[in-house]
């Protein structure tokens, strides 16, 4: 059971997590009770919140409060989010003392604002440090957070990946500044920690006398779960912390998206293409030549993801996808779980990626680029080149299709032939077949 000594500043985190202002359900979980309790957002901007922990009966170690609240207490998915409180960056950093061990994260925190002096880099403080075992910066959004659209799905979809943009560039501004920072991307069901309970890592034993008898488990180490607020950084209006981060659109943008585009876009969806195939396969090496490469933490998700995306395009089944992403997995020097690759990298529908956007995704420069066998100075021929032969391939697989009024057709034409064999007159044919005489007459005689 939760008996927390939260400290008046402790409790004021939460209650500016979630805000006045908040609405919908939020999730708590922790220890064993992965499904969870939902309490409504708004309970937790009083004084009764360690309460509500004794009541819940959650444990203290590894007690985690969700990033998002949601419409319903049913399911913590991406469809059920109401609003998103914060933007999370977990910072996994691997700085070691002479020891072996890893550095305290507050003297992480003092590199990290001592690296932003020295290299002149503008970078947006977090509201909040959160720290214990190692450190995430949470940035916290609009009062009440960012409330999502319930049934626009346009809308609502344009705002995730606005704030999955804005994750993705300061993840890349604090990896470029040193890249044992490890910054990694959070989705936006993910959580915090609860300051106070305990960061637990869990160790397990075998009876070395019984080789097939059942572990034990033991606390291998275990963290007291701190946050700090910090000096200079603010609750953030999401569209300012967005033109503040995001790169800014070219002039001629806006005038362009007035225009009313003239018919369907072409995506590139022809998996029984052998140019398409062969397409999809060079990239999957592209990606396990960029994995040789060193690229590890910060980057693991969006590779599986990738790569499990084009394996199912090549025309993998979702079973061979996954068996082929985790083998690609286990190619990282510090790979994932699978129950990690499974949640965080399994698309829910295909996606089609131009390389410019799988490269710009990954942070990829165009020296390492061109190492890696593409050819960033002729990208434009070669997507020319690829479009000509996509849609060679589509206007054949379009050609090959029978809608269904051809094939209602084909079948009464076969019937009425079969009618005519059997001797019966064309005006009974017509009869039978519901059309009319010159229309059963055609069928009759009809070559195929």
């Amino acid at each position: 059971m939760a008996k927390l000594s939260l400290t008046k500043s402790d409790m004021e985190y939460i209650n500016d997590f979630y805000g006045k202002d908040a609405a919908g359900f939020l999730k708590l979980w922790g220890g064993s009770n992965k499904s969870g309790i939902f309490p409504y957002g708004k309970t937790f901007c009083d004084e009764h919140i360690s309460e509500i922990f004794r009541m819940d009966k959650l444990p203290t170690s590894n007690l985690y409060m969700s990033v998002s609240t949601f419409y319903g207490k049913k399911k913590a998915t991406v469809d059920n989010i109401r609003s998103v409180q914060c933007i999370p960056i977990d910072i996994d950093f691997q700085f070691m003392d002479k020891y072996g061990k890893l550095l305290d994260p507050l003297k992480v925190w003092q590199m990290f604002q001592k690296d932003l002096i020295e290299k002149q880099v503008f970078f947006p403080m977090p509201t909040y440090i959160e720290y214990g075992r190692r450190m995430r910066f949470v940035y916290l959004l609009n009062d009440g957070g960012v409330v999502l659209p319930r049934f626009d799905k346009k809308r609502r979809k344009n705002v995730l990946t606005l704030l999955r943009r804005i994750q993705e560039e300061l993840i890349a501004t604090i990896n470029a500044l040193n890249p044992l920072y490890h910054a990694e991307y959070n989705p936006y069901t993910s959580f915090v920690r609860v300051p106070t309970s305990f960061n637990t890592i869990w160790g397990k034993s075998f009876n070395p006398g019984e080789p097939f008898s059942t572990p034990s488990f033991h606390v291998d180490e275990q963290y007291f779960v701190q946050v700090k607020r910090v000096s200079n950084g603010k609750r953030y209006d999401f569209h300012e912390l967005a033109d503040g981060i995001l790169p800014k659109l070219p002039d001629w943008y806006k005038a362009e998206k007035k225009k009313k585009k003239k018919g369907p876009g072409i995506h590139i969806c022809g998996i029984n293409s052998r140019s398409v195939n062969e397409m999809l396969r060079g990239r999957c090496h592209f990606l396990e030549i960029l994995q040789d490469h060193g690229y590890d933490i910060g980057f693991r998700e969006v590779m599986c993801f990738l790569y499990w995306n084009f394996s199912m395009q090549a025309g993998m089944t979702e079973d061979e996808a996954k068996l082929a992403t985790l083998n690609f997995n286990s190619g990282f020097e510090h790979p994932m779980r699978e129950k990690e690759v499974i949640s965080l990298s399994r698309p829910r529908k295909l996606y089609y990626y131009r390389m410019d956007t799988v490269l710009k995704k990954l942070c990829v420069p165009a020296e390492l680029a061109s190492c890696c066998g593409y050819d960033c100075t002729n990208k434009k021929e070669y997507q020319k080149n690829y479009m000509r032969e996509y849609r060679k391939y589509k206007k054949s697989k379009n050609a090959r299709k029978e809608s269904q009024k051809q094939k209602m057709i084909r079948r009464l034409i076969s019937s009425a032939k079969k009618l005519r064999e059997k001797g019966m007159a064309l005006l009974d044919i017509a009869s039978r077949l519901g059309v009319s005489l010159s229309t059963a007459k055609r069928y009759v005689y009809s070559p195929t």
